[in-house]
């Protein structure tokens, strides 16, 4: 017997054989669970987590994923992103844009708490550990191939574009693309409880992934592009 972490049981052959034929997505993020991220000591913050912080979601090409900087107290408590505060805002964030978590993915380029014992404060991650946790965040989107991608907040946005040291308002309302999937920037929902007044931005922004998204399903719906494009 072995243990899912996607079914949080345990399984047998046999369940997995039904489980590859039913759900490809599932079983590429538990494979990527079990080679890439299951005791991962490839950084420093393994040290002081509680939890890694996989992501949650749709596996099966959710419309959108969404893509944090990583976990903070509450998601190092539970092993689940955007939760507390910050992911009540970004439920309300999604339930605005006609969204609930069962059609999207959420993600952070950093799968554990970075933050100092002492002060018991959030630090910013090292160059070194968002480098040891790339091929996490990168495994898990091509796992799920989403529609559209969204990097909520700087780091995560300069993470995933290769960029250095750029703000929001630098990479915002600007349509990039990461391996051929459409990527917008915006405000992570942490941010916006610090500054509400950038709101009506992050609501632009939302707007104009909604509206890509209905693009590339009218696409999808009249031939014009393929339901599910591999790149495993």
């Amino acid at each position: 017997m072995r243990w899912s972490w996607i079914w949080q049981c345990p399984y047998d052959d046999d369940g997995w054989e039904a489980f590859v034929a039913s759900d490809i997505g599932k079983v590429i993020l538990q494979t990527v669970w079990e080679q890439r991220v299951d005791g991962c000591t490839r950084c420093s913050l393994h040290r002081t987590r509680k939890k890694i912080v996989f992501g949650a979601g749709n596996p099966e090409r959710p419309r959108v994923a969404f893509v944090g900087l990583g976990p903070g107290i509450d998601e190092d408590r539970v092993g689940i992103p955007l939760i507390g505060r910050s992911g009540q805002l970004f439920n309300r964030m999604l339930k605005a844009m006609g969204l609930d978590r069962r059609e999207c993915y959420v993600l952070n380029v950093l799968a554990c708490r970075s933050w100092d014992p002492e002060t018991r404060k959030d630090v910013d991650p090292t160059a070194e550990q968002l480098a040891a946790c790339t091929p996490v965040w990168v495994s898990q989107l091509k796992a799920v191939r989403p529609r559209v991608i969204v990097a909520l907040g700087a780091v995560a946005g300069n993470t995933i574009l290769g960029t250095e040291g750029k703000r929001v308002h630098e990479l915002r309302k600007k349509w990039y693309a990461w391996q051929s999937i459409p990527l917008q920037v915006t405000y992570h929902p942490a941010g916006l409880l610090r500054q509400e007044g950038l709101k009506a931005d992050a609501w632009e922004d939302l707007q104009g992934v909604m509206t890509r998204i209905e693009e590339i399903e009218q696409d999808e719906a009249s031939g014009g592009g393929p339901l599910f494009e591999s790149v495993r």
